[in-house]
């Protein structure tokens, strides 16, 4: 079914329930729900955390409300290694101005990045008295490491693959389960009406209906599987795509290439996963499936770092497209 039937087929079911019952309502009761989110990065020393609230609005728009729901005057505490660290509130400038005009407000925690495996837990008291609680596990990054090393594209012709793999991280014991996430990116930037602007594109693992063709498909989270290999031919068409129609190449510059693994822990793998099956273009969704795992209300608490291992690409295959190279 393309996305055109799709569409047709949604439109449909809303018309038959409409029909069915003339008081249909999308909007439930209010209740007043809280939500924690604080993702701890094992490749910084600088942690943010954020506290909101649920809100009504009068009719069935979330953007017209114009209140910041985020929650001042918290509480929050990390405990790890057998320590207490208590993180500050702080603000900045807000760029999208669109909805909220206030300032953005956070939670943040300097100085701490987390080295060993070892548990983890958050917990944040509301000015009402709510509490928030969440634990996980962190996990050690020491052993890391990338197979290959010095990867140039393509090595011979157009049609080469690039594989690449990584070693078990064993040292954090059996009970640790942790999960990776593959991507490749491509870095380019594209001159208009005078302006250098920065882009990514990923590198799909394959297309919905083989070849070239259907939606891309990315690459799925991993938990035994420490390798990956991307096909040649998925490699061009995203080169390809970079520019779509646009006649004049001669206007982009492929910076560089880099694989990226992003090694998560089970709470986080699970929102991760949950978030990509439904945040497509190519679906059309009535509902999204809720993650969490914060006791006392909504959110996510995970830890995750980020590996990235650059990737050289030909400039004789950088032109072949049309791009310049940096």
């Amino acid at each position: 079914m393309n996305k055109f039937q799709i569409v047709v087929v949604s439109i449909t079911l809303l018309a038959i329930f409409i029909s069915c019952d003339d008081q249909v309502n999308p909007k439930t009761d209010f209740k007043q729900i809280y939500v924690l989110n604080c993702v701890v990065k094992g490749d910084t020393t600088f942690q943010i955390a954020t506290i909101s609230h649920s809100y009504d609005t009068s009719g069935f728009d979330p953007t017209t409300n114009t209140n910041d729901p985020f929650i001042s005057g918290a509480k929050i505490k990390l405990f790890y290694n057998d320590s207490v660290f208590v993180f500050r509130d702080s603000l900045s400038a807000r760029q999208d101005i669109t909805q909220y005009t206030t300032p953005i407000h956070y939670y943040y925690l300097k100085k701490f990045q987390p080295q060993d495996s070892k548990p983890i837990s958050i917990e944040a008291t509301l000015p009402n008295g709510t509490v928030l609680k969440s634990a996980t596990e962190t996990f050690s990054l020491s052993a890391f490491y990338f197979n290959n090393q010095n990867i140039t594209y393509p090595s011979g012709t157009s049609g080469n693959a690039i594989s690449f793999s990584w070693n078990s991280l064993d040292n954090n014991g059996p009970n640790v389960v942790i999960y990776y996430a593959p991507e490749l990116v491509i870095f380019y930037s594209k001159i208009f009406n005078g302006v250098k602007t920065e882009f990514q594109k990923k590198v799909p693992i394959y297309y919905t209906y083989g070849g070239l063709e259907g939606p891309p498909i990315y690459p799925p989270i991993q938990v035994n599987q420490l390798s990956i290999i991307f096909q040649g031919f998925v490699i061009d068409q995203a080169m390809k795509e970079i520019s779509q129609d646009d006649p004049n190449k001669e206007n982009y510059t492929i910076e560089k290439a880099a694989f990226r693994l992003f090694i998560l822990d089970k709470n986080l793998a699970a929102y991760y996963a949950a978030q990509r099956t439904f945040l497509d273009e190519f679906s059309v969704r009535f509902s999204q499936p809720d993650f969490t795992n914060i006791s006392g209300g909504l959110g996510i608490f995970g830890t995750y770092s980020v590996k990235q291992q650059d990737i050289q690409l030909d400039n004789s295959y950088i032109s072949s497209f049309g791009y310049n190279s940096q």
